[in-house]
């Protein structure tokens, strides 16, 4: 908006001239100094917003590599413990087949016989099939 006041607008009258007249907006140009201020002020921010991007993201990124680091970790752990409780699980059954074994080696009883030859079949996971022909064979 133009300014109407006496202290916006002044008029510079140079000597020996006939229509030497220059004018200035003094309001016009504080304006355009208060802009350029402003301009570079948003610069500075712009700049300083610009870097803490940068810098979360590679905060990011180092929090992901590390995430994704003991995920990896993890895994290799699981993996070793996964293969430690087979490995006992194998263990104590042929810890028990063992015993089974021992028992049916000092059995009388028919009975009891076909009783211990079912457990072993379980522990050895034997097919049907394969449990009929041993009971097959424990009858003659």
């Amino acid at each position: 908006p133009l300014s109407t006041s006496p202290n916006s607008t002044q008029v510079l009258f140079v000597p020996g001239t006939t229509a030497a007249v220059e004018t200035r907006n003094i309001f016009y140009e504080q304006q355009l100094v208060k802009k350029e201020k402003q301009i570079i002020e948003l610069r500075n921010a712009m700049h300083i917003a610009e870097l803490n991007v940068r810098d979360i993201q590679q905060a990011s990124l180092t929090k992901d590599l590390q995430h994704f680091e003991m995920v990896e970790k993890l895994k290799d752990e699981i993996r070793i413990l996964e293969g430690k409780l087979k490995f006992l699980s194998v263990d104590s059954n042929m810890e028990y087949l063992r015993n089974i074994f021992v028992q049916l080696l000092h059995c009388d009883s028919s009975s009891r016989r076909k009783h211990i030859l079912k457990a072993i079949g379980a522990v050895l996971k034997l097919s049907v099939t394969e449990m009929r022909a041993i009971e097959k064979h424990n009858l003659q």
